[in-house]
């Protein structure tokens, strides 16, 4: 109910053009738009995964980018930011997260049909392997207790406190921010765990959605010249819970690695769940920029004055929730739902 209620609000707004008023007002500023996983062969709404939208939002997306925004590449805007000189009026990058094999598969060649440029922020160690990140095992391992009907009092014995009845939209939430506030060695234990409770092998298809991207693939959509990459750690480490001898190895390391396959110079990073002054700090900024970073992409939501930090720009994160809803979108890249959060509190 909360979220249709936002949806007419959202549609009557834009109805007002209340959006394009704001995309004049913020004409100077850019908007870093962000996608993870894209899929199409699930009917919607059978991931409830934000980080996973359905190919039909994300080419209904692109049409309403490509027509109101200068959509530039990550080496026009890497320029404006080495040259000191004003990004283009209205302009856009389109990035996406983690590196998943549904980039090549499903999002690149509706980025051909559009001919929009993008970048793809690469977990560097994990392209070209079977691996999945913990997040997205812990939900195939939940998917599967739920399925199996194990005890709750078994899962909770692992991941603490439980709800009696719930499903897996309301149980992952859940239980990947409290494995998210846990150690490394802690996560990896209860994953461990949870895989002598469920077993995702006996139905592949359900990890289709999450593996990785090959190194061919990655060549091949470097050729065609509209993607380009950036680091997204080796192993996407959040980089406040690295110590400070790990950095070279989660974060100069993957850059080294990429540009020894593809060839190119990458000089942008982009930090894994990446809430500034949570998961990086002003040292971390520090470090990339004396590695030869030239910028670095945040999680705060919000589009990018001219006034900018380059190491910690804001985005705005697009998924399987009401943020993928057209005419919410529509407000949001204008910077509409960024501004009633920060000084209204009015949207959660």
């Amino acid at each position: 109910m909360k979220e249709d209620c936002k949806t007419k609000i959202a549609q009557t707004l834009c109805k007002l053009n209340i959006d394009g008023l704001l995309r004049w007002v913020n004409k100077n500023s850019l908007l870093v738009v962000t996608y993870h996983g894209v899929y199409d062969k699930f009917c919607r709404g059978t991931l409830p995964l934000f980080t996973h939208l359905h190919v039909d939002l994300l080419r209904e997306h692109l049409k309403f980018l490509k027509s109101n925004y200068n959509v530039i590449s990550l080496s026009e805007f890497t320029s404006c930011l080495k040259e000191r000189k004003p990004w283009p009026e209205r302009a856009a990058l389109i990035t996406f997260d983690d590196g998943l094999r549904n980039n090549y598969e499903v999002a690149f060649p509706v980025l051909k049909e559009f001919d929009l440029p993008a970048v793809i922020y690469l977990t560097v160690n994990y392209i070209g392997t079977d691996k999945l990140l913990w997040f997205d095992e812990l939900y195939l391992l939940l998917k599967k207790c739920l399925e199996d009907a194990v005890k709750t009092e078994l899962l909770a014995e692992y991941l603490g406190p439980i709800p009696d009845s719930c499903d897996i939209g309301e149980l992952y939430p859940i239980c990947s921010k409290r494995l998210k506030n846990k150690s490394i060695m802690e996560r990896m234990e209860i994953i461990k765990r949870l895989k002598q409770l469920a077993c995702i092998e006996g139905n592949p298809i359900l990890s289709e959605p999450f593996k990785f991207l090959s190194w061919e693939q990655v060549l091949e959509m470097k050729s065609s010249g509209l993607i380009e990459f950036g680091v997204h750690t080796a192993t996407h480490r959040m980089v406040s819970e690295l110590s400070p001898d790990e950095w070279e190895k989660e974060i100069v390391a993957p850059k080294n690695k990429i540009e020894k396959i593809i060839g190119n110079t990458i000089d942008t990073f982009c930090y894994p769940n990446g809430v500034p002054d949570v998961d990086f700090f002003q040292e971390h900024e520090k470090f990339l920029k004396s590695r030869g970073y030239v910028c670095a992409f945040s999680a705060h939501e919000g589009l990018n004055s001219p006034k900018y930090d380059q190491y910690r720009l804001g985005r705005i994160s697009v998924g399987s929730d009401i943020s993928s809803e057209i005419n919410f979108f529509r407000l949001n890249t204008a910077g509409f739902i960024s501004f009633l959060r920060t000084k209204l509190k009015f949207i959660t």
